[in-house]
């Protein structure tokens, strides 16, 4: 392509990222671009720049980087937040907010962490549509309701 030998143009695919027992592939959004509109993938998304709108990964994990901007309701397996959201994160396993993260908006999941340091306003839902077993002494059946907290930071 371009002049560029064959073997060259194998080298320049897409990077792997490690994910337990195999590899996927991975999606990056640069620091120079923005996006307005829904973006579905079904691979693993590092977002250094601009989006604005929904976000859907259902079966994979969305990474916002440092310099990243997310103004958009977010469904992903694991969200990890370096950079800045507003608007709603929905993680099918996890959301972990870091030290440098920036949110504004709702978290939905059955995981959640927030780094110290980090900027969070609010609400936080887990067990998220998951039946939550008590153990067989007690004697009582589970209700899947969830645990509802308001938060703004947590310090240790």
């Amino acid at each position: 392509m371009f002049g560029k030998a064959e073997s060259e143009m194998n080298e320049m695919q897409v990077p792997k990222v490690s994910a337990g027992a195999g590899s996927r592939e991975q999606a990056t959004v640069g620091s120079s671009i923005a996006i307005k509109g829904d973006l579905v993938g079904e691979e693993d998304l590092v977002v250094h720049g601009r989006l604005e709108g929904t976000i859907t990964l259902k079966q994979n994990s969305l990474l916002i980087g440092k310099d990243g901007h997310i103004k958009a309701d977010v469904r992903a397996r694991v969200i990890i937040v370096e950079g800045r959201v507003e608007g709603g994160l929905f993680g099918d396993e996890q959301v972990i907010i870091k030290k440098s993260g920036v949110v504004q908006g709702n978290i939905e999941a059955p995981r959640v962490a927030l780094e110290d340091g980090c900027k969070f306003k609010g609400s936080i839902e887990m067990n998220v549509g998951t039946k939550v077993a008590e153990p067989a002494a007690v004697g009582k059946t589970a209700t899947g309701n969830g645990h509802k907290a308001e938060a703004v930071a947590i310090r240790k």
